[in-house]
């Protein structure tokens, strides 16, 4: 029985049927999987860090979304989401898995094809505490790495700034209806915050409607909710003939 790839009970063998994106399909391609292939299924349970990268091009914390969303070679050849090297590892850059919203992104430290990034440190996931006037926001890290100030000739983010240190957003990063934080600012005509406080939130995952596949030869992707719907599957029918069951 064919059915979409989100539907799917994770961590048993299923079979990839038909990939109903042209964009997905190209990604599935680089990443090395093809129709045919067998795939498990992953919740992100695991926690999909913010990645501390460096890089000739200089550095940034990059958001939980966008190192999802940032594709990488490793040294290995092997094309996978940024958030997935290892501490101390690097990859070069391929391409932005969803250009349309990660192109504000990459205008800020023009990270070309090609340029190396190497995980310097994996962040858990936060919340920051922001104070705006008499009154106090929490924003998550996603918003915080992606709220820009520029000073002199430097793009500096909301997320790394030192606590109590004034900050004038010039930028977001992000869609703006995604970001409540933006819905506040943009009505006021100097907004001025600062950094009050930040938490550690543990247990917070990136997204539940994203899924993480993987082949038996290792070969991983990191797919959206949308993208899931895309990808028709079909369970193991136990054949015995791949030898997976074995």
């Amino acid at each position: 029985m064919a059915l979409e790839l989100h539907q799917a009970e994770p961590n048993r063998p299923l079979y990839i049927v038909a990939v109903q994106s042209d964009e997905l399909n190209r990604w599935l391609t680089l990443a090395g999987i093809e129709l045919g292939d067998t795939i498990w299924k992953s919740t992100l349970a695991e926690l999909v860090s913010s990645v501390w990268a460096r890089g000739k091009w200089g550095q940034m914390i990059i958001s939980p979304g966008m190192a999802a969303d940032i594709m990488v070679v490793n040294q290995a050849g092997t094309i996978l989401p940024l958030h997935q090297l290892s501490v101390g590892a690097a990859g070069k850059l391929v391409g932005y898995k969803n250009y349309g919203d990660c192109k504000p992104f990459s205008a800020v430290k023009n990270i070309a094809t090609g340029s190396t990034l190497k995980v310097h440190r994996k962040i858990d996931r936060l919340v920051f505490h922001i104070r705006l006037g008499s009154e106090t926001l929490l924003v998550d890290d996603e918003t915080a790495f992606n709220t820009w100030m520029k000073e002199s000739d430097q793009w500096v983010q909301l997320g790394a700034l030192p606590i109590g240190r004034p900050f004038h957003p010039h930028l977001f990063t992000i869609r703006e209806s995604e970001s409540h934080l933006f819905e506040r600012l943009k009505a006021q005509e100097a907004p001025f915050i600062t950094l009050h406080k930040i938490e550690t939130l543990l247990a917070a995952k990136y997204d539940s409607g994203n899924v993480c596949i993987k082949t038996q030869s290792g070969n991983m992707l990191s797919l959206s909710g949308k993208e899931s719907r895309d990808m028709i599957v079909r369970f193991c029918d136990i054949c015995w003939s791949c030898g997976i069951c074995r």
